[in-house]
C-alpha cells in the first residue's frame, strides 16, 4: 500500500466520498417520490355523527355530515381496495336502505339513510323491551302460580281428614238436661235417662209411627254442672226431645230442665226468601200456624238483612208439614206471596275443647292446659263465669269459637275450597251449602 492510500485511510477521505454519494443517491429517491402527490385521508373524530365508508373502485371514501358529503382519497393501494370491496358487497344489510349514485367520472358512491337506521335501532329498542316485559310477564305468573300451590298445600295441611269427615257428617247437636239436685256419678244419670225413656216410649212412637228401633241414646256423660249431656244420630229421636213440652217434671226426686238446641236439623227447616221488611215476624208465625199444627221457631238471618228485605228460617217439627210448604213453593203473608225453600245448611267446623282452635280435637292438640273461650286463661284457675269476653285469636270482643272470628272464618273458606276439590266425601241423604266463590 502506497504512502498516499495509507493518508487517504487515515484521513478518512475515501469513507467521507462512499458518504457523500450514498446521500445523493437518497436524496435523488426521495424527489422521485415528491412528484407523486396524494390528498391524505381526513377524518374529523370531533363530529360523531359522521359516518366513514371504504369505497370501490378508485379508492375513495365517502365522509357523511349532517347535511353534506365530502370524498377524499383512501391511502389502501388499488388492488386491496379491490378485495376489500369484493368482500363488503357478500356483506348483507339488513334494514338498511342503501341508494347508489354515479357522478360522470364513473365513481360510485354509497349514501345510508339515517333515518331508516334510526327506525331500526328503535325497533330494536322496542323488540327488546317487548321481551324484558314478558319474560317478566312469566315470571309473575310463574310466582303466582307457586303461590297459589302452596296455598292450597297449606290449606289442605290445615284441613285434617278428621275435620272433613265432621264437616260433612250428620252429627246432632247435644241435648242437655239440667238436673236438680245435680247428678252425681253414672247410677243416677243412668236411672235417671231408663226411667225418662220408660215414660215417654208410648207417646214418641204414637208421633213416629215408622220407627222401628230401639229408644236410647248412642252416648252420654256427666258434666260439671251436675247435668246430662246427651248425644243421638236418629233425627226422630232429637225433634221429639227438642220439643220440651214432651218432658216429665221430675224423675226419680230429681227435677228436670230440659235445655234443647236452637235450631232442628235440616231435614226439618225451610226459608222464606227476600221477606219485605214492613212485615213484622208475629204476621208471618200466624200465617205459618194457619198452615202447621206442630210446634215452629221462626229465626230472621242476620247476614241477610237489608233495609228492604231479609230471609227468615222456620223450623218445624212435623216432617210431612215441611214437605207441604216445600210442595207449594210460596206462602201468602199481609197479601204478599214469599217464596218457601229448603234450608241447606254449612259444612260444620270441628273446633278443640281444649285451645278453641278449628281442625282438630282434644286429643290432638298440644296445648297444656284447657283455655277459657271467654278470656284465653286457664279455665282451672279462678272463676270463668264472669271473666271478660276478649278472644284469643284476633284479641276481639267475642268468644274464641265465635263464627265472627278471622281464624274461624279462614279455615272455613279452607274447608269448603277442599270439599268442593273433594265431592266424593259429601253424603248423598244428606244436602249441604257449598257456596260457589
Amino acid at each position: 500500500m502506497s504512502t498516499k492510500e495509507k493518508d487517504k485511510i487515515a484521513e478518512g477521505t475515501e469513507l467521507k466520498e462512499l458518504s457523500e454519494e450514498y446521500e445523493r443517491k437518497q436524496k435523488q429517491q426521495h424527489q422521485g417520490q415528491d412528484n407523486i402527490k396524494m390528498t391524505p385521508k381526513r377524518r374529523r373524530h370531533e363530529d360523531n355523527e359522521n359516518e366513514i365508508i371504504e369505497m370501490d373502485q378508485d379508492s375513495f371514501q365517502t365522509v357523511q355530515n349532517k347535511n353534506k358529503n365530502k370524498k377524499t382519497r383512501s391511502l389502501v393501494n388499488p388492488e386491496e381496495q379491490n378485495i376489500l370491496n369484493e368482500n363488503t358487497k357478500q356483506i348483507p344489510y339488513p334494514e338498511q336502505k342503501q341508494n347508489e349514485r354515479r357522478n360522470n367520472n364513473g365513481r360510485s358512491m354509497i349514501i345510508f339513510n339515517s333515518r331508516n337506521q334510526n327506525e331500526r335501532y328503535q325497533k330494536e329498542n322496542q323488540n327488546s323491551y317487548e321481551l324484558n316485559q314478558s319474560s317478566r310477564n312469566k315470571k309473575n305468573v310463574t310466582r303466582d302460580l307457586i303461590e297459589e300451590i302452596d296455598t292450597q298445600h297449606q290449606s289442605q295441611r290445615n284441613v285434617t281428614h278428621q275435620a272433613l269427615q265432621y264437616a260433612v257428617g250428620n252429627q246432632l247437636p247435644p241435648l242437655k238436661i239440667s238436673c236438680n239436685p245435680a247428678v252425681k256419678n253414672h247410677t243416677e244419670g243412668s236411672n235417671i235417662i231408663k226411667e225418662l225413656f220408660s215414660q215417654m216410649k208410648n207417646d214418641f212412637i204414637k208421633q213416629n209411627k215408622l220407627y222401628n228401633r230401639p229408644i236410647g241414646f248412642d252416648t252420654w256423660y256427666i258434666d260439671k254442672q251436675g247435668s246430662l249431656l246427651c248425644f243421638t244420630k236418629e233425627i226422630e229421636l232429637f225433634v221429639y226431645l227438642w220439643d220440651t213440652s214432651n218432658y216429665p217434671l221430675k224423675i226419680l226426686n230429681t227435677i228436670i230442665n230440659p235445655i234443647p238446641p236452637t235450631h232442628l236439623p235440616p231435614q226439618h227447616s225451610i226459608i222464606l226468601k227476600f221477606v219485605p221488611s214492613m212485615i213484622a215476624t208475629e204476621e208471618i208465625e200466624e200465617a205459618i200456624s194457619d198452615i202447621c199444627q206442630s210446634k215452629i221457631l221462626i229465626v230472621e238471618m242476620k247476614g241477610s238483612m237489608t233495609t228492604k228485605s231479609r230471609h227468615i228460617r222456620i223450623d218445624i217439627t212435623s216432617k210431612d208439614e215441611v214437605r207441604k210448604l216445600l210442595n207449594s213453593g210460596y206462602i201468602s203473608v199481609g197479601g204478599y206471596l214469599i217464596e218457601v225453600d229448603e234450608f241447606l245448611a254449612p259444612p260444620q267446623i270441628l273446633i278443640c275443647s281444649r285451645c278453641n282452635k278449628p281442625g282438630h280435637i282434644k286429643k290432638q292438640c298440644n296445648e297444656t292446659y284447657d283455655k277459657c273461650r271467654r278470656c284465653g286463661l286457664n279455665k282451672l284457675q279462678g272463676d270463668h263465669l264472669q271473666c271478660v269476653i276478649k278472644c284469643h285469636h284476633c284479641n276481639e270482643d267475642h268468644l274464641a269459637t265465635d263464627y265472627r272470628c278471622p281464624i274461624i272464618i279462614k279455615y272455613r273458606r279452607d274447608l269448603i275450597d277442599v270439599l268442593r276439590k273433594k265431592p266424593e266425601l259429601l253424603p248423598q241423604n244428606v244436602q249441604l251449602f257449598i257456596p260457589v266463590e
